[in-house]
């Protein structure tokens, strides 16, 4: 398809199509159009191939550029893959794959978040799965991982509280926020954010737990910052250490 447009989903209510739906009455589809509108939203191209499975389907090679997110495979080679499964009518749904970016301030503000970094480049290399349907991703605690890259950018100060479980992702390895909180005197760079070179690390998600694994290694024009250890997303409890060099 050169183009489609869809109606915006009316996901949460009891009168949507899409809160009855049951994964295990989907068809098999080979689908690709260069051009997605969803509501009022130009949202960009997508292809994928859907096969259903005993408890739901599979959504295997999946190809997109949506509002700036490149949706590519897995660092494996593997194909970016989504399912999910229905099983004792409880859903649950998994993603592997990488979602690649330039600047990440952009897609932030494009859906309508604030902009708390941008980046020249940037690379999430996920393996995630979480209890409920494909888009109760953002509310619901993940298990998994997601290693991080990102290229030249900068930390702006985070929003104090938010309800979306990926902004508080984010926040986590905002370095701005961390060095507020800790008093250090970088006032000289608090007044436009703090620059940075390269971020690397991993995150590893236990349910409400997430985990610093590698560590998170973040570049400073100036030094280093590595972060350390666990924080709970409900408890709003952090465990880490943060060393500078």
């Amino acid at each position: 398809l050169n183009y489609i447009a869809l109606p915006k989903p009316e996901f949460g209510s009891r009168q949507s199509r899409l809160d009855n739906l049951d994964p295990s009455s989907l068809p098999a589809l080979d689908f690709a159009t260069e051009r997605l509108r969803v509501g009022d939203r130009e949202l960009g191209s997508l292809a994928f191939i859907m096969q259903p499975s005993e408890h739901g389907v599979s959504i295997d090679q999946i190809a997109a550029e949506i509002t700036g997110i490149t949706i590519d495979e897995a660092p494996n080679g593997n194909s970016a893959q989504l399912t999910w499964h229905k099983i004792n009518d409880k859903h649950r749904s998994a993603f592997t794959g990488a979602l690649l970016s330039h600047d990440l301030g952009n897609i932030l503000k494009t859906w309508d978040m604030p902009m708390i970094l941008t980046t020249d480049r940037a690379a999430f290399y996920t393996d995630l799965q979480w209890q409920g349907k494909p888009w109760d991703l953002p509310t619901q605690p993940l298990t998994g991982n997601i290693i991080l890259r990102f290229e030249k950018g900068r930390f702006f100060q985070a929003p104090s509280t938010t309800t979306n479980a990926l902004l508080k992702v984010v926040g986590l390895i905002n370095f701005d926020t961390w060095l507020r909180r800790l008093n250090f005197d970088f006032s000289d760079l608090f007044s436009s954010g703090v620059n940075f070179d390269s971020l690397k690390g991993g995150l590893t998600f236990e349910e409400r737990q997430i985990r610093f694994d590698e560590p998170v290694v973040v570049t400073l024009p100036s030094g280093k910052l590595r972060l350390l250890g666990q924080t709970n997303l409900i408890q709003e409890t952090i465990d880490a250490r943060l060393i500078a060099t």
